[in-house]
């Protein structure tokens, strides 16, 4: 699909004098932690138990990226898992495996306090749980470690989903990230617009003239709200059914998701607060994944 999605500017709320940057509570779903080494004992051709794009022979064989052929040592190779290795470090047939890569720009990065995007991470008490809440592995590549259409391996047409940092400025009434509707194999337009959620957090605490607020920590959590709220976008949509009164593939500002289409915040007694939803829906988005 090639429907656009937005994450709109944040929701402001009159909520009294609270202050800090809150934790939006929640439950999560890990992966599963069993290795199906009983499948990879006879895979059957052409069979992909876990539909994430790859073969259970070819899980079972382990996944060789393509690399950039004019730089060595960007080829990386995720063998099977065999109960030992980390599991972000191995392929498992029996559970989801994604591939994401992570381009902030290369020079004047906001993001470089944000080496793992997609994992686990935790700003000022807000806890996010990355994308193992749907049950997904994520090997989080490098742009030379993948074809530059985004295939992760000679051995299958899998593509990674790819995330770009922009430092375009826009205006305040522009998008603070954008992908399209659909799965790794669709269109790639996913991109997070550093320099304006940065600039959108400080014109809110300036205007609520707040000179405690940790800013930087509020950006951050706001990025990786932004970077796995797009991801979503592209692994299916994700928020389970389109709702157009919400934008698309997105949940109510008030349900406090990741895939809410805008997070909260107030300006009141002196302070700038940050509702920054940190979980997905557990009943809902797991089985809304589609990776192919």
């Amino acid at each position: 699909m090639t429907n656009r999605s937005y994450v709109s500017r944040w929701t402001g709320w009159a909520l009294g004098t609270l202050a800090g940057l809150l934790v939006v509570a929640g439950a999560a779903i890990l992966p599963g932690q069993a290795w199906a080494i009983h499948v990879c004992a006879n895979p059957l051709p052409g069979v992909d138990s876990d539909g994430d794009g790859f073969t259970d022979a070819q899980e079972c064989a382990g996944i060789t990226t393509v690399g950039t052929p004019t730089i060595p040592g960007t080829s990386i190779t995720f063998p099977l898992c065999n109960g030992t290795l980390r599991r972000a470090d191995c392929v498992d047939p029996d559970s989801k495996d994604v591939f994401a890569i992570y381009r902030p720009v290369a020079t004047g990065s906001l993001l470089s306090g944000l080496p793992n995007p997609f994992g686990n991470n935790t700003f000022n008490g807000v806890v996010f749980t990355g994308l193992s809440a749907l049950g997904l592995t994520v090997h989080q590549l490098t742009s030379a470690q993948a074809a530059s259409t985004r295939q992760v391996s000679s051995v299958s047409q899998q593509k990674a989903v790819r995330i770009t940092e922009s430092l375009s400025d826009g205006s305040l009434a522009d998008p603070l990230g954008y992908c399209q509707f659909g799965t790794p194999q669709g269109l790639d337009g996913c991109a997070v617009y550093t320099k304006r959620a940065r600039a959108f957090i400080d014109s809110k605490c300036n205007g609520a003239a707040d000179t405690t607020t940790d800013r930087n920590q509020v950006f951050l959590a706001y990025a990786t709200y932004i970077i796995l709220h797009e991801t979503g976008h592209s692994l299916g949509g994700l928020a389970a059914r389109y709702d157009a009164a919400f934008g698309g593939y997105h949940y109510s500002p008030t349900a406090s998701l990741v895939m809410s289409q805008a997070a909260q915040y107030s300006t009141q007694a002196n302070r700038c607060t940050w509702y920054i939803p940190s979980v997905w829906n557990p009943v809902l988005d797991p089985s809304a994944v589609i990776l192919k």
